[in-house]
């Protein structure tokens, strides 16, 4: 059985894509070539898919006040992708913060239960799942100005963020609560046009972050869309 051309798939789908002035797809390979970031077959074409509309509503966010938020790092592609964008812009400096226990997921709450034939089930993935180095991915931002580390869980490592208007928010913690407590400590800091993008809406092994999403949007009565890739996208109205 002949074996699939995961390339020539990648270049026919994101031909003459661009972000910015910037090739999309070179501009993503670098960005996982770098970091080194795994991703099974399965998850190809969604994980380019996200980073193409991540990286579009990023570079929206470059004429925005204030400075960008990445909570779950991970091997820290999606933080390096943006930078590069940001820096191929030749935009104004924006000061990047980066989140992450480097734990791996914590317990999974009665939020991250799933349904499967309209039966709530247990999340089964076991805490520490995607820990990673640190030390190896804070050696991947070696020589970049303005990037600064925030080890810890959420909410507790919050704190240590100055306090500031965002121009940008990408959260990908997978889990109920670090996302509804993210949410709610970043919303009333956005700066007006600023941007938030939940990386795991739409994730049927992690339905919690749409739970969250809801359960914190909902009520304030927040316009937001969910993206054929599983994110949802919320901008902050610049009245």
């Amino acid at each position: 059985m002949t074996s699939i051309d995961y390339n020539a798939q990648l270049e026919t789908l994101f031909a003459g894509c661009r972000v910015g002035g910037q090739a999309f797809l070179p501009l993503y390979r670098r960005a996982m070539k770098a970091t080194g970031t795994p991703v099974g077959d399965w998850k190809i074409y969604r994980r380019a898919l996200r980073a193409f509309f991540l990286a579009q509503y990023f570079q929206r966010s470059l004429a925005v006040e204030g400075a960008f938020a990445e909570c779950g790092v991970y091997y820290g592609f999606s933080a390096y992708m943006l930078r590069m964008l940001m820096e191929g812009a030749q935009a104004a400096p924006k000061a990047f913060h980066l989140i992450d226990s480097f734990e791996g997921l914590s317990q999974p709450g009665t939020g991250d239960r799933l349904v499967i034939d309209g039966t709530l089930q247990e999340n089964t993935i076991p805490p520490g799942h995607f820990k990673v180095d640190l030390e190896q991915v804070y050696a991947r931002f070696s020589g970049l100005e303005n990037v600064y580390w925030h080890k810890g869980w959420i909410p507790e490592v919050l704190k240590e963020l100055p306090e500031q208007v965002w121009a940008f928010v990408h959260i990908d913690v997978d889990l109920y609560e670090p996302t509804k407590t993210a949410l709610e400590y970043f919303l009333p800091r956005m700066s007006p046009g600023g941007i938030i993008v939940n990386d795991d809406y739409g994730s049927p092994g992690f339905p919690g972050a749409g739970r969250a999403w809801h359960e914190v949007l909902d009520p304030l009565g927040l316009p937001f869309i969910a993206l054929d890739g599983g994110q949802a996208i919320y901008i902050r109205d610049k009245s």
